[in-house]
């Protein structure tokens, strides 16, 4: 009698089970050609997705910087409206400057730099340049440049 034969049917359910569990769990897994198309589909993604980002946070970086150089301005417009406080010194990002008295004179406040020449929007009008300027008459009117 040979092997097959005398193998009841029960150890050849068994086996089968066995067999079938096997290739079951090789069939779970991914294929080389497979993952390679899911990281090319990554790649291109990303490829787009980075320059948008990285536009968004520039833009972000140079509206702060303009939002601090009209916070400092405006602080020093008031102290020139309002003509009977005394001088003050007033420390913008990158200079420092005296405001108010009884005579107050002109000033300007520069904002710190940023990478790229991008529109950013200052005291209602669109800059395009590196870095703005805020001038601040003697009696407290801002103007942007």
């Amino acid at each position: 009698m040979t092997l097959p034969q005398q193998m009841n049917s029960k150890t050849q359910l068994t086996l089968l089970k066995q067999l079938s569990t096997r290739q079951s769990l090789i069939k779970q897994g991914f294929t080389l050609v497979e993952l390679m198309i899911v990281v090319a589909i990554i790649g291109v993604l990303s490829s787009v997705a980075l320059p948008q980002f990285l536009n968004a946070r520039d833009r972000a970086d140079a509206k702060a910087k303009v939002g601090e150089a009209v916070g400092i301005g405006k602080e020093c417009a008031v102290f020139n409206a309002e003509t009977d406080v005394t001088k003050s010194t007033v420390t913008g990002p990158d200079n420092t400057v005296t405001c108010g008295g009884s005579t107050p004179s002109a000033q300007t406040v520069s904002s710190r730099s940023w990478k790229t020449s991008l529109g950013v929007e200052c005291l209602g009008k669109t800059i395009t340049a590196t870095g703005v300027s805020i001038g601040i008459t003697a009696q407290g009117q801002m103007s942007c440049s």
